[in-house]
């Protein structure tokens, strides 16, 4: 649904475009996950600030560095394993932002990225699963974020998905 697609991605710019302001330009500013080839991506590299986007497919990687964002660096890490999770918490521990599109299993691991991300005071989640997205909304909300913004989009009109386009504050 391209039409719902450039909804989602001018979301995504709307809640970026304060970023630029808010975050010294010499260190990593966004971390990115689940980031596929890129269709996020294009709008954070936008802002002009540093991304670390993240993917566990080698193709989409490549095909996010065939792009040539500016200031984006793409990183293959598998995000359902618990040490890859941890390493990238580590090379993402400047980020301020953090922007995720999971598969249906949402975050499965946050625990290691909550640790590792203490400057983190963001988070923008586009969720396609209504369950994995109030499990680790919850676990957001209990290491000191905010729910400022839930807007449902109608991705796949005439089924019963749903993809929610959340905006979470550290307090």
């Amino acid at each position: 649904n391209s039409a719902q697609n450039t909804r989602m991605r001018e979301w995504l710019a709307l809640q970026c475009a304060s970023l630029a302001t808010a975050t010294p330009s010499d260190e990593l500013a966004i971390l990115e996950l689940f980031c596929g080839a890129g269709n996020f991506t294009e709008i954070l590299a936008a802002t002009g600030l540093p991304v670390l986007a993240v993917e566990a497919s080698e193709e989409c990687v490549e095909a996010l560095n065939a792009k040539g964002f500016p200031l984006v660096v793409a990183h293959c890490a598998d995000l359902f394993d618990t040490p890859s999770v941890a390493a990238v918490g580590r090379l993402a521990a400047s980020a301020s932002v953090l922007v995720l599109d999971p598969p249906r299993a949402g975050l499965a691991i946050r625990e290691p990225l909550l640790k590792s991300l203490k400057r983190l005071h963001t988070v923008l989640y586009i969720s396609c699963d209504l369950a994995t997205w109030a499990r680790d909304c919850t676990d957001f909300m209990a290491a000191g974020f905010e729910l400022e913004e839930v807007q449902p989009l109608d991705l796949f009109p005439q089924t019963p998905h749903v993809e929610l386009l959340t905006r979470l504050v550290r307090r």
